[in-house]
């Protein structure tokens, strides 16, 4: 996949044989997951109450919507459907604010992948409006790429 948001103007997904999706990789990043991802670091003598007040701050006050995915002694992951709502711009000064105010050492935001895009459509919970084949070959599903076609989705099975 990295090979591909690096090399490619255009990708296109294709499951069971069925071209699902092709635009650019932020069109795809948009249209199918649109959300972030927030990694916060506590400090290393945090203790265990400290840390699940961070848990509990980010998820109802800070970055409300968000989910944690991850925890892993001080390392925690949240996430986050969509910043559209808050912004982006609001969300960095609400988790600047919680670093100053709680035990969080540092803090990133990353968008999506585009891996957790193919995998989203090939597992079905992706494209609602668009119809998954029905045929039970097992077919395989791959990623391919394109220079020269404009953002589309494709329905399968018209």
């Amino acid at each position: 996949m990295e090979e591909a948001v690096a090399l490619c103007t255009r990708v296109g997904v294709m499951v069971k044989g069925q071209l699902l999706c092709l635009g650019t990789v932020q069109y795809l990043k948009t249209k199918y997951l649109d959300g972030y991802t927030i990694d916060i670091q506590c400090e290393s003598g945090a203790t265990e109450s400290e840390i699940d007040e961070v848990v509990s701050k980010v998820a109802t006050n800070a970055l409300p919507g968000s989910e944690i995915s991850e925890r892993h002694g001080r390392f925690l992951r949240f996430d986050m459907p969509s910043l559209s709502s808050l912004g982006l711009g609001e969300t960095f000064r609400r988790l600047q604010q919680l670093r100053e105010e709680s035990s969080v050492d540092n803090y990133s935001i990353s968008q999506c992948s585009l891996e957790q895009v193919f995998i989203k459509l090939v597992k079905g919970d992706g494209g609602s409006n668009l119809q998954r084949p029905s045929s039970a070959d097992g077919g395989e599903s791959t990623a391919a790429a394109s220079t020269d076609v404009s953002e589309f989705d494709v329905e399968a099975n018209k």
